[in-house]
């Protein structure tokens, strides 16, 4: 999953299947989506470290220029809130 591009819809049909995520990942999306959708395309990494107060984010995000959308606590809570609605996302 690392690095592969994954739907929004298939990430969250992983955490109804019972897939556990850590709590140090993060989402990142390309830099021109503006709204979020079930067709979505997006990356599982894990989260930028801090150097001199400034986010450094791995190579493969720098170098696929994608913008960071969900972290830690809150994307876990996203993806929870979001696999437990009754509405299917396919």
């Amino acid at each position: 999953m690392w690095g592969s591009p994954i739907t929004v819809a298939d990430l969250i049909d992983c955490i109804q299947f019972g897939a556990t995520l850590k709590d140090n990942l993060c989402l990142c999306v390309n830099n021109d989506v503006d709204v979020i959708a079930a067709e979505t395309i997006c990356y599982l990494d894990y989260y930028p470290e801090v150097v001199n107060d400034k986010g450094v984010y791995s190579e493969f995000v720098a170098f696929k220029g994608l913008q960071l959308l969900y972290y830690e606590q809150q994307f876990n809570d996203v993806l929870m809130n979001a696999s437990s609605q009754k509405k299917p996302w396919k």
